[in-house]
């Protein structure tokens, strides 16, 4: 059973991280590679443990000398999700995630309009390209990609290097998150920081070849270690973690946008909302 759509649960584990990664460098796909983010091997790890349950958006949290912690929104009742993974999920599985010790809360299902929050939100705050033939002048998505917002605005400005109006990262992202938040939540001016900017791979679920045993591919598919029809793709985007206050414009849809996420690659780890509350005038 799990809850009305409009429900929506905070849950928290303590993983353990040698388990953790212990199974993921078993599996017989490479969901973890030096270099690249982790958020496939967790995405795998909460999908083998939840099945079509698995939560997400979700952020892993470490911080020194402190137990690491893996937060997600669902809108399952969380009793379900242990359920099922008491069923479906192998040991090894539900002892990585640790599963026993998961706690979860309710969100709230009201804000009201001007209500203060302050947030952090994990991020890629990339914008999509599309490919457009020199020749032709027409547009092949085929060819289309990702990049990261801060480049494609400087060579937006299309102006020589010494005469380019000032364009800073901080003041990009800051725009590209406001676009995500148009009519849900506006950032309260002078609040806004890039709190965090890292730079890594993203691994993502990569096609097996069409003679792939059928069996072993719906198994796959069903662990969350490949997606059905899905194209890989690796690239080195931003990594980034936003900070500010916010104010709700949008109650109802602001509860949306929670669960939902913000930005792409939700499922791997990006685009958990982050709440706290906002500090007085």
């Amino acid at each position: 059973m799990t809850s009305a759509h409009s429900s929506l649960f905070m849950i928290e584990f303590k993983p353990d991280m040698q388990r953790a990664m212990a199974w993921m460098l078993e599996q017989p796909r490479n969901i973890v590679r030096p270099g690249h983010d982790d958020g496939y091997g967790w995405h795998a790890l909460l999908a083998a443990a939840f099945g079509d349950l698995a939560p997400k958006p979700f952020r892993l949290i470490e911080r020194t000398g402190g137990a690491p912690q893996l937060l997600a929104y669902t809108h399952h009742d969380p009793s379900a999700l242990v359920e099922q993974a008491r069923v479906g999920a192998s040991p090894t599985v539900y002892r990585a995630i640790g599963i026993d010790g998961i706690a979860h809360k309710p969100m709230p299902t009201k804000f009201h309009i001007g209500q203060r929050l302050g947030f952090e939100v994990r991020v890629r705050p990339t914008v999509r390209q599309d490919y457009r033939d020199p020749a032709t002048g027409a547009v092949d998505r085929r060819r289309s990609r990702e990049r990261d917002a801060f480049l494609a605005a400087v060579d937006a400005a299309a102006l020589p290097r010494g005469e380019r109006p000032e364009i800073t990262r901080e003041a990009v992202y800051h725009h590209w998150l406001a676009n995500r938040l148009n009519e849900v939540a506006t950032i309260e001016p002078g609040s806004f920081d890039l709190a965090r900017l890292n730079r890594a791979l993203l691994l993502r679920p990569k096609q097996m070849d069409r003679k792939s045993d059928p069996t072993q591919r719906r198994e796959l598919v069903r662990v969350g270690l490949l997606k059905s029809g899905a194209q890989g793709e690796q690239g080195g985007s931003p990594d980034a973690t936003l900070q500010g206050t916010l104010s709700v414009t949008d109650p109802e849809a602001f509860v949306a946008l929670l669960g939902r996420g913000i930005g792409r690659h939700r499922a791997f780890g990006f685009g958990m909302l982050l709440l706290r509350p906002g500090m007085r005038r």
